[in-house]
């Protein structure tokens, strides 16, 4: 399978974001710090969702990136309780094309919709899903640093089944 194309960079789309008065006055305001990122899409990677951790509110601020520019999205409450992680996007040595690359030669299944997102919770890594025809999800967890799978997960996504 070969890759997505991705011509937005999450370190251009961060820059994009913080460029603007708005957005970091917003952020400032709510004592907000970088948490993750990510895009759902099918074949060509077109623009981020962008989070940052508001430590006023308890919740993520989500900030949409494409061609267009950044803008301010919605607040969303936390699926779980805690802080976001710190996503220090200076430690992204290997851009989501890559990230993909790899994710690709080790997924042999096609591919209906993938999810990329890149997360600072434990580590800075990229999660990429892919979700195919039979129903399953294919995830694989890869370090943003060095490119290296951490981890490899397949499971059903009809409920009551799995592999």
């Amino acid at each position: 399978m070969e890759y997505m194309s991705v011509p937005l960079a999450i370190k251009d789309a961060v820059k994009a974001i913080e460029s603007k008065k708005e957005n970091t006055d917003l952020i400032k305001q709510n004592n907000g710090y970088l948490s993750s990122a990510y895009s759902n899409f099918t074949d060509e990677l077109k623009e981020w969702f962008v989070s940052y951790y508001s430590v006023e509110r308890g919740e993520v601020m989500i900030f949409r990136v494409d061609k267009e520019g950044a803008s301010f999205d919605s607040f969303s409450k936390l699926q779980k309780d805690g802080p976001g992680g710190h996503l220090d996007i200076r430690k992204v040595k290997v851009p989501a094309a890559k990230a993909l690359e790899i994710a690709s030669k080790k997924n042999k299944s096609a591919a209906e919709k993938t999810l990329i997102m890149l997360d600072g919770m434990d580590k800075c890594m990229w999660i990429v899903n892919f979700f195919t025809k039979s129903l399953d999800l294919i995830s694989l967890q890869i370090d943003a640093k060095n490119g290296k799978v951490l981890k490899e997960t397949k499971s059903s996504l009809i409920v009551g089944y799995s592999k």
